[in-house]
This record gives structure tokens, C-alpha cells and sequence, in this order.
């Protein structure tokens, strides 16, 4: 809880799943619209008011668009060729409201560029003062931004909300967003990658190759939380609790996941002290794990 607030408040459903076979623990087939349905109306009962979807996505804005759910939060990653017609940057803010049409009334929509890199380009600061514009005119929510990178954190935030970066207990950047979740405030950054991207898959068989150099972190982890008695799920949302102003972007690809993430952010609070237990200051460490 966070000021009264259920931690599934700040749950953010990630839809890739949802449209396309993504992510190495994703062994499940892409859920149906019945099943995407189910997922926005439990995890809207749970308290949850955001979705981050993308136009790559394959068809999981159709689903989320037909599914019946409204007045949700959605963040909306988008390529700067997604607004282009040809070479044109003519009535771009005309042509984003276009696009957009069909979900504009349903949801808050906050377009959010899926490619940092992009905004720096002739194209994206066209589209950039677009996005502004119709956010100042009252047509839009604020326009996000999508960045793997802190350097230029804090001067991002003065113009993007929401800003989403990859993170998750095992993450060398955990500190500095530690210090960032108190300085922004609620709900400027989305962490997304809580799942390790599938590492915390127990079997060492079942991780990609490239990924078997991290096994012995991996292995510090899983001696973590068997220690304190918890699953490994909830010990990689144990950083939810070390950030409570930051939100958390969830891939989950059916709605048995979903009641599994849900029944573990209910999970009592993950104490952080004991014999057990890893110091906030060394989460982003695991050579100060307990049992390394």
C-alpha cells in the first residue's frame, strides 16, 4: 500500500503479449480479445488505470480498443514513422489526431516515443511540437518518452510525462532511480523489465545463451528468496517497494498471470532488514546478497 493505495494502482498492463508472441518466458499463445477483455476488467477492479501498448504491438490496441474498458490510462508507443505520410510533415497535428481517433474519448491517451533517439531527429522534433501543441490545446495527455538511459533523466522530465526505463532488482541504475522516484514524484517514471527480461527462469536450460554469464547472480537471487520464504516473482517486485511514486510496467499474456501478479503485489510487505533480507543500498549489488 502507498498512501492508502493498492500497489496493483500502480500497475501498468504491457500489452506486447497481447498482439504478438514476445518475450522469452512467453510460452503461452497470443490471448484472445475475450481474454484481453478479462484482463482489463480484473485488473480495473484491482485498482489498476494504466495500459501500455505500442502500433508494433501487432493487434493489441484492437483488442484494447473493443474491449469495452474506458476511461483508462494509456500510454501509447509510438515510431516516428507511424505519423508520416511520404516525407511529409505537413498537418502533423491534424494526422496524429487522426490516428488516434478511434481511441481519443475512450482512454487518456499519452503518445509516448518508443525510441528515444527518434526525438532527436528532424522528423521527431516536428512531431514533438506537435504532441505539445495538443497537449497545451487540451487534445492529448502529456507526451511520454521511452529511454534506457539516466544521463539525461531529469531534463527529460521537464517535458515528458510518463518516462519509461528498464529496471528490476538485479539493475546497476537501481540507486539512481531510487533518488529520481523521491525528486519526480507519483507516477512520472515507469519501470518496466521487472522479469529480468525472463531471467528469473529457475531452470539454467531454459535461459537464452546469451543470458547464462548472469547465472550466478541468478542463483544469489533464487538463495535470496527461498530464504525469506517468498516466490521469486515477488522477490523481483520487491523493488515496487523501494521506488512507491514510480509505476511498473507488467507484460502478462493471460489472465492466470495476471491473478498471479495480482495475488503478489497483495503479498505483505517484503521486510528490508534481517539476516535474509538485501539492504536498499545493496539491491543493485548482488555481491552483498545474503548467501554470495
Amino acid at each position: 500500500m502507498h498512501e492508502g493505495k493498492p500497489l496493483a494502482s500502480r500497475l501498468v498492463l504491457g500489452t506486447a503479449q497481447w498482439g504478438m508472441a514476445y518475450g522469452v518466458t512467453n510460452n503461452l499463445d497470443v490471448p484472445s480479445a475475450q481474454e484481453v477483455r478479462s484482463m482489463l476488467g480484473e485488473a480495473e477492479m484491482a485498482g489498476c488505470r494504466w495500459v501500455d501498448s505500442a502500433f508494433s504491438y501487432g493487434d493489441a490496441l484492437e483488442k484494447i480498443s473493443h474491449s469495452n474498458v474506458t476511461g483508462l490510462n494509456l500510454t501509447l508507443k509510438f515510431h516516428v514513422r507511424d505519423f508520416l505520410e511520404g516525407d511529409s510533415l505537413q498537418n502533423l497535428e491534424s494526422r496524429i489526431m487522426a490516428k488516434l481517433d478511434h481511441l481519443v474519448g475512450v482512454f487518456n491517451v499519452f503518445p509516448m516515443f518508443h525510441n528515444e533517439a527518434e526525438v532527436h531527429t528532424t522528423e521527431g522534433k516536428y512531431i514533438r511540437d506537435a504532441l505539445f501543441n495538443l497537449r497545451t490545446s487540451g487534445q492529448l495527455g502529456a507526451a511520454g518518452l521511452s529511454t534506457y538511459e539516466l544521463s539525461n533523466f531529469r531534463k527529460a522530465a521537464q517535458e515528458y510525462f510518463p518516462i519509461q526505463v528498464n529496471t528490476n532488482v538485479l539493475h546497476s541504475n537501481l540507486d539512481e532511480l531510487i533518488s529520481l522516484d523521491h525528486d519526480l514524484g507519483e507516477g512520472h517514471i515507469h519501470m518496466r523489465s521487472l522479469f529480468l527480461q525472463g531471467l528469473l527462469l529457475r531452470h539454467s536450460s531454459g535461459l537464452a545463451p546469451a543470458f547464462r554469464e548472469f547465472l550466478p547472480v541468478l542463483e544469489s537471487f533464487w538463495k535470496w528468496v527461498d530464504n525469506l520464504g517468498i516466490s521469486d516473482l515477488e522477490g523481483a517486485l520487491s523493488v515496487v517497494n523501494l521506488m512507491p511514486n514510480s509505476y511498473f510496467v507488467l507484460g502478462l499474456a493471460s489472465p492466470g498471470q495476471l491473478m498471479e501478479a495480482l495475488h503478489s503485489l497483495k503479498s505483505s510487505h517484503i521486510p528490508m532488514e534481517g539476516p535474509n533480507v538485501v539492504a536498499p543500498a545493496n539491491m543493485s549489488d548482488p555481491r552483498k546478497w545474503p548467501g554470495k
